[in-house]
């Protein structure tokens, strides 16, 4: 049996919550998902992140690093769901290149930087809380592609 820490236990009901929305949009689309193709690495060009370094290895992180990996988790999440309401031929490429891990990676990113940067647990859930986001339409998910772009150019 194993014990769950108050953190661990602090960051089930919203993860479980956030993955239930996330499974509750994709089923409720017209068209099912297809697999993304494989991300090419040509073409990716960083927009407004931060110094790009690899995730989680850096020791500390600043409070703008961590609100980005924050930013990233929130936007990343909403795209994948939502865009499904794209026929996949008029999908951006980076649209396609989102999958469950890409968020899922986000969010453990989100919680490592924020735990070496030490916020408190109060301030990690404002921050998840402030950056969750849906998007439902074709205007919603064109107007992210610079900030998708950017998480996409950090975490690969």
């Amino acid at each position: 049996m194993s014990v769950v820490t108050g953190e661990a236990f602090m960051r089930a009901p919203f993860t479980t919550s956030l993955i239930s929305l996330l499974a509750l949009a994709a089923c409720s689309a017209d068209t099912p998902a297809a697999e993304p193709p494989a991300p090419a690495a040509e073409g990716v060009t960083e927009i407004a992140a931060p110094e790009a370094s690899a995730p989680t290895e850096k020791q500390s992180w600043s409070r703008e690093e961590v609100e980005f990996a924050f930013k990233c988790h929130g936007i990343i999440s909403a795209a994948t769901a939502g865009r499904t309401i794209l026929p996949e031929a008029e999908r951006p490429e980076a649209l396609n290149r989102l999958t469950m891990g890409t968020g899922t990676k986000w969010m453990a990113e989100a919680f490592s930087r924020a735990d070496a940067a030490g916020l408190s647990q109060a301030e990690q859930n404002d921050l998840m809380s402030s950056t969750t986001s849906v998007l439902v339409t074709r205007e919603a998910l064109e107007a992210v592609l610079p900030d998708i772009e950017a998480c996409l150019a950090e975490i690969s």
